[in-house]
């Protein structure tokens, strides 16, 4: 946009304009004015399909005159010039002039917020469009309403409005466009509070500071300059740099000093002071490298220290970040090491084998000699030779450094696995570790496995893995190994059954056979046989468990051979019925399940004075099956005492013949028995014998003590 024109001089011109256009019948000077304002307008804010000559031709002024007259005035009146797409404006600072005068005339009174499409209104970008328009619009309307245009150019410079509509205000005051202002302070002050704060974005940030270089010099000089060396303003490194960078533009010396300053006063977190380092040099690599140095020797830099000194590229710095009293972690020292022995430094060797000596990692000895093998082999060598072999290394460094060996020199790989493998220095693990790496990375036999697997002195952990590892690719042999380390382990041996059945079953088999083994145990071993045994098999080891083991094992071990064997089982049974030290819940569960083969053990419990009467009650009715004499006794007994007297009523119940009889009527009597079992016992002595029950039934409900309930009761079944 050119700005050397002033608003008197586009005035005066304008009215020239308007004098060539006008001056005649249709059309004088100032109609002519108001034309151009309404054709500016049109093009510059409403822009369409309508050329200048069609916006002129079609106006009301100028109705009805030919188009090709129309054209002359134009051309006439030395504001347009006509080429082949038509005619457009001479000066286009013009148009926009014009412009505004049409919105001032429509507005006289100057700007207000209401209006649709207010035009001095924060933008959110720069620059505005009909930006030219906006300008001369102000100037215009400063001259009319000078206290509205200076609440809008204020708003403008609010905190939320400030970037990038400041620009606005900066161009009307470089143009002197609002003469008389005071604005100067207050833009100054808006943009050093912008370029101190962390509100501007690092793309915007450059932006401000070139509006402020270019409108105070001095001003920008000191903010800039304050930026870099102050660290009390909190600003972040790089919005430092950006400082040093905008300062070289006004001051160049002054900014070589700042950057100096910066490069020896680095503040942040280490990833902030790493990169502004980094960019430093990206300026001045000398600066950059100084930068560098002292950040890398910066415990606070932590690991950062390393690629530190790595781009500062000073091998003494790199050396001594190794020693382990920096705290360094072994990859960072290990990328410390890369670095110099590419740089083929004469200390590398004596590096190496100090990181090795010290590492924390396990794996570390076995890289350090990985990066020295290109360089220095018997070096490497010496470094995984001193680890491999050595009973004070770790066993996962030990393992990671016979794995290198194998990395360096193919031919060793398998050898030096197996040495490993037996090496009885080494823990259980690390050697299973070491035999299983022959099988999987090498394609090697499981010889390793096996031996580790037999071998007594290995730990019974790493021997059962070397086992399971064996019957990945040997099942049999995997299985067999498995046996032998844990015979009488359930959840071995039924690895050792899904590897190999028949190996898996007859140790199974073994295991539920063993009167040693709990019974539990036993009981679940044949169950984990499962198909692998055949009936038989099965029979002979519930019948062994059901002998042998304690009382519950027994039992259900027992239960089990009923099942598959009705005559062993019945047997098994009354044994565990004929159990002196079982309690008599249990004896009289096995007796009730041992059917005749039991009877003995019936007799006995039925007419036992130590049994409770309910189990006696069970006991002499099952008796009642098999030997009616034996049990009528202890049915009687019950029927005439039992306890409690429920046992009483279904004792007498299960008597046979006019006992029965007897026993319901002598019950009904008892006045020891509830009212509600005395009404039962006549009941039921009423069903077995009429009038034994009735005559039951009306001197029971003659008994004052009888409850009423009950008596009622009584009553109903009396009528």
């Amino acid at each position: 946009m050119a700005g050397g024109d002033s608003l008197e001089q586009l005035q005066w011109t304008a009215l020239l304009g308007a004098g060539k256009l006008g001056g005649t019948p249709r059309l004088t000077a100032d109609e002519a004015l108001v034309l151009l304002e309404d054709i500016a307008y049109a093009h510059v804010l409403r822009p369409g399909d309508r050329t200048i000559l069609d916006l002129a031709a079609g106006s009301r002024r100028l109705r009805g005159t030919d188009r090709a007259e129309v054209a002359r005035l134009l051309t006439g009146c030395g504001l347009f010039t006509a080429g082949d797409g038509g005619f457009s404006f001479a000066d286009e600072e013009m148009a926009h002039f014009l412009a505004a005068k049409h919105l001032v005339r429509r507005h006289p009174r100057g700007p207000r917020w209401w209006h649709p499409g207010e035009r001095l209104a924060p933008r959110p970008g720069w620059p505005w469009p009909a930006l030219g328009t906006d300008l001369w619009l102000a100037a215009l309307w400063w001259r009319s309403a000078r206290a509205r245009v200076e609440r809008r150019l204020n708003r403008l410079l609010r905190d939320e409005h400030w970037y990038p509509n400041i620009r606005f205000v900066l161009e009307l005051i470089r143009r002197d466009l609002v003469p008389g202002h005071d604005f100067t302070g207050r833009v100054v002050e808006v943009l050093r509070e912008g370029l101190h704060g962390d509100r501007l974005a690092d793309d915007e940030w450059p932006a401000a500071a070139g509006w402020l270089g270019a409108f105070d010099p001095a001003t920008a000089r000191l903010v800039l300059d304050d930026l870099v060396r102050a660290s009390r303003n909190g600003c972040r490194p790089q919005r430092r740099l950006l400082a040093v960078d905008e300062l070289a533009k006004h001051d160049p010396v002054r900014a070589r000093e700042s950057l100096a300053f910066l490069a020896a006063n680095l503040i942040g977190k280490p990833p902030d002071r790493l990169a502004t380092a980094r960019l430093i040099r990206d300026r001045d690599p000398a600066l950059g490298v100084r930068a560098l140095l002292l950040l890398a020797q910066s415990p606070t830099m932590g690991e950062r220290r390393v690629p530190a000194a790595i781009e500062a590229g000073s091998a003494d710095v790199m050396r001594d970040l190794t020693d382990p009293r920096h705290g360094v972690s072994d990859p960072g020292r290990l990328k410390l090491l890369a670095e110099l022995l590419a740089r083929n430094d004469g200390m590398a060797r004596e590096t190496a084998q100090r990181i090795a000596a010290t590492a924390r990692q396990s794996e570390t000895p076995a890289r350090v000699a990985v990066l020295l093998h290109p360089h220095d082999p018997a070096a490497a060598w010496e470094v995984l030779e001193a680890v491999a072999w050595s009973g004070e290394a770790g066993d996962a460094a030990r393992l990671h450094a016979v794995k290198a060996i194998g990395e360096l020199d193919r031919g060793q790989a398998v050898p030096a696995l197996q040495r490993l493998s037996r090496d009885p220095t080494a823990g259980g693990d690390i050697r299973v570790d070491a035999a299983q790496h022959i099988v999987d990375e090498h394609g090697g036999p499981v010889t390793a496995l096996v031996d580790l697997a037999g071998d007594g002195h290995v730990p019974g952990k790493a021997r059962l893995r070397a086992a399971e590892l064996v019957g990945r690719t040997q099942p049999r042999t995997g299985a067999r190994l498995l046996v032998a380390i844990a015979p009488r382990r359930l959840e071995i041996l039924e690895q050792a059954y899904d590897l190999d059945r028949s190996v898996g079953a007859a140790a199974l088999a073994n295991l539920a056979a063993d009167s040693r083994v709990p019974g539990r145990r036993r009981l679940a071993a044949v169950e984990a046989a499962g198909a692998g045994l055949d009936r038989s098999a099965r029979i002979q080891l519930y019948s062994q468990i059901s002998e042998t083991a304690d009382n519950e094992p027994a039992m259900e071990a027992a239960q089990k051979l009923l099942a598959l064997d009705s005559t062993r089982g019945h047997e098994r049974m009354a044994d565990l019925a004929a159990r002196t030290t079982a309690g008599f819940p249990y004896r009289v569960k096995a007796a009730l399940a041992g059917g005749a083969a039991a009877v003995p053990v019936l007799r006995e419990l039925a007419t036992s004075g130590s049994v409770p009467d309910a189990l006696r009650l069970k006991v002499a009715k099952e008796l009642d099956r098999y030997d009616r004499k034996a049990a009528d006794t202890p049915l009687r007994d019950l029927a005439a005492r039992g306890h409690p007297h429920d046992v009483r009523l279904q004792a007498s119940l299960a008597v046979r013949g006019k006992h029965s009889v007897r026993a319901l009527v002598s019950m009904s009597d008892d006045h020891s028995v509830s009212g509600e079992l005395r009404l039962q016992a006549a009941l039921r002595a009423g069903e077995k014998d009429p009038a034994a029950g009735l005559a039951a039934l009306r001197k029971l409900g003659q008994d004052p003590r009888l409850p009423g309930a009950v008596r009622d009761k009584v009553q109903q079944h009396l009528r």
